[in-house]
């Protein structure tokens, strides 16, 4: 109000103004004495008015800012981050799983390296750790497999990161043990975990894939999975359906623009890590794809992985990719709700005319115009034949396929799914039917 504020220099009340008159003795004699001068000196007494009046600064909007850092202090101090995350938080994530550095950028497009894009792009402070890396790195005589060092490693960056999340994609080696001793000292921690490999028992290594998703599934808050939850005849906690990620920044051939020599891509591998064909390994669509070739006399295949004709990874793989029209996406087993492997993202998000069998419902995700669904392999024979007449029918599905691919079934959305169904946060994305 720009008055002349005369305080005494105790109990903090210096603090509350620039310009105070302040009292050397706390007796009724001082303070007349500090009035009377004021009223008799009105200019200086003018003079201190207006410069309190101009330096005032103890406004609702400073005090609200002091008590924001204190409480965001507050909250960092004792990890009760819980307590204010929404869809604006910006988050300390530590995720784990293989990012395939031992391979020399082979595999520089997989799932791991797209959802870490994603968490990025969402604006997180992400500390990424490579395991299956660290465990080829450092294992010995003492340690023969490395989960000790890992084990050790993941403990002490927790301790010293202090995250909200932790996110595992495929890390078999980190123990269930020690997650549950870091999360009893962090009440707040979330856990999550995501899996692509197929899950329903009419696909391969039921067993196996059963136990690693099962292996975590207490300690974990979420999992996410390329298999819709409900075809599983087991139960996992807080299992939510995942799509494959595309990544713009890793899918960014345009087929449909382009000019290609071959009318079908189809690509497969006896293992990612692994590189090249095992021998006298049978693969089940092997045979799915010779009876195709059958049915397709003057079609023009481009395929790796079978035959004797090996992988393709890395560049390679993308050189190759960009030279055919069409593509198949074929999983191993039989089809079922919503899994495929993540082929699809590169197949739809580097748009080529996209080919899938029909049970596997992805049919409520594109229409007609969008995606290519086949009953058998005798229709899928008609309709590639079809296809590969018309090309500028199959380059205008392509274009819309790839379109709607990137749109919803993005990295950076599918990131963001992973946090908000983790922490509760109310969302709706395309692909919850």
């Amino acid at each position: 109000m720009g008055c002349a504020t005369i305080i005494t220099n105790r109990g903090g009340l210096p603090e509350t103004t620039n310009y105070p008159i302040i009292l050397n003795n706390l007796d009724s004699n001082s303070l007349f004495k500090k009035i009377e001068y004021l009223i008799v000196n009105k200019k200086y007494r003018a003079k201190i008015q207006k410069l309190n009046y101009k330096s005032f600064f103890l406004s609702h909007e400073y005090v609200t800012k002091i008590i924001d850092k204190v409480r965001e202090k507050i909250l960092v101090q004792y990890n009760l981050s819980k307590f204010n995350i929404n869809n604006k938080t910006k988050l300390k994530i530590i995720h784990i799983t293989n990012f395939n550095f031992r391979y020399f950028g082979r595999l520089q497009y997989n799932t791991g390296i797209r959802i870490n894009n994603g968490l990025i792009r969402q604006g997180h402070n992400v500390l990424s750790l490579s395991d299956r890396d660290i465990v080829s790195y450092t294992k010995n005589l003492r340690d023969p497999t490395g989960s000790k060092y890992l084990n050790k490693l993941v403990r002490n960056t927790i301790e010293n990161f202090k995250p909200n999340l932790v996110i595992l994609g495929h890390a078999d080696k980190i123990e269930p043990s020690m997650l549950s001793e870091i999360k009893i000292k962090n009440k707040n921690l979330k856990i999550s975990q995501w899996f692509l490999d197929p899950l329903s028992k009419k696909g391969p290594d039921y067993a196996k894939n059963k136990s690693r998703i099962l292996d975590k599934n207490r300690i974990c808050d979420t999992s996410f999975i390329t298999t819709h939850p409900e075809t599983l005849d087991f139960n996992i906690n807080n299992a939510f359906y995942m799509p494959n990620p595309c990544d713009k920044s890793l899918d960014s051939l345009e087929n449909f623009n382009t000019k290609q020599e071959h009318d079908i891509f189809y690509a497969i591998s006896h293992g990612v890590h692994r590189g090249n064909l095992r021998r006298d390994k049978i693969d089940e669509r092997e045979v799915f794809i010779n009876k195709l070739i059958h049915r397709c006399k003057n079609i023009k295949f481009d395929i790796y992985g079978m035959f004797n004709i090996q992988p393709i990874w890395g560049n390679e793989f993308l050189k190759r990719l960009s030279n055919s029209r069409l593509a198949i996406n074929l999983s191993r087993g039989k089809p079922v709700k919503y899994y495929s492997s993540d082929r699809i993202a590169q197949l739809m998000g580097n748009g080529l005319l996209t080919f899938i069998d029909k049970k596997t419902e992805y049919g409520d995700f594109f229409n007609n115009d969008e995606m290519i669904f086949y009953n058998n392999v005798e229709d899928l024979a008609d309709k590639i034949k079809r296809f590969a007449k018309n090309d500028k029918s199959w380059r205008k599905i392509a274009k819309k396929g790839y379109q709607k691919y990137h749109k919803f079934f993005n990295s950076s959305l599918v990131a963001k799914y992973i946090i908000n169904k983790t922490f509760g946060i109310k969302s709706k994305y395309y692909w919850e039917k």
